[in-house]
Order: C-alpha cells, then structure tokens, then sequence
C-alpha cells in the first residue's frame, strides 16, 4: 500500500506491507508529493509532484530510489488534474 501522511506535520509519502512494516520515500522535501498509484511492474510508483505552484508527474522506483519527472511542463498533470471530481491545486 502506498499513501501520504503528516505525520511529525511532514507531508510525505510512505508504503507499508502486509505485515505492517512501513517505509518513507526519500523525496524531495521542498515539494508536495500527492496520489501515489503503483505503477504496473510493482516496483515503482506514480506521483503527483508540486513545486513553485506547478503540477507534474513523477515516477519513483523503488529499488534504486530514483525519481524522474515524467512531465517536467506540466501539462499532463494539468489534464489529469482536469479529470478528477477533488482538485490538485495546493
């Protein structure tokens, strides 16, 4: 499962299994990380990244911890964001 949580007043973005175990994401700390949906290999996953008052999306893997920006200009989040009944903007 992956979700966010602000916990210690620290929006971020943990995953936990089966057995209860939880892990935080080693993301940026001066964005806003939102809508985490695993990605269909299982071992990544796609995120909703604001920063500067931008929208775009994210890909964090999970082996190495490596995050791309998928849509650095935003327009993609902008459409998806444009899809959905709860807004994106922070």
């Amino acid at each position: 499962m992956a979700y966010v949580s602000a916990r210690d007043a620290v929006s971020a973005v943990w995953i936990a299994d089966l057995a209860g175990d939880e892990q935080r994401l080693p993301l940026d700390v001066d964005a806003i990380w939102n809508r985490p949906a695993w990605a269909a290999d299982g071992r990544s996953l796609l995120l909703t990244h604001y920063r500067d008052g931008r929208a775009t999306i994210a890909r964090h893997w999970l082996d190495s911890g490596r995050t791309e920006l998928l849509d650095p200009d935003g327009r993609a989040a902008s459409a998806a964001c444009a899809m959905v009944a709860t807004p994106c903007a922070v």
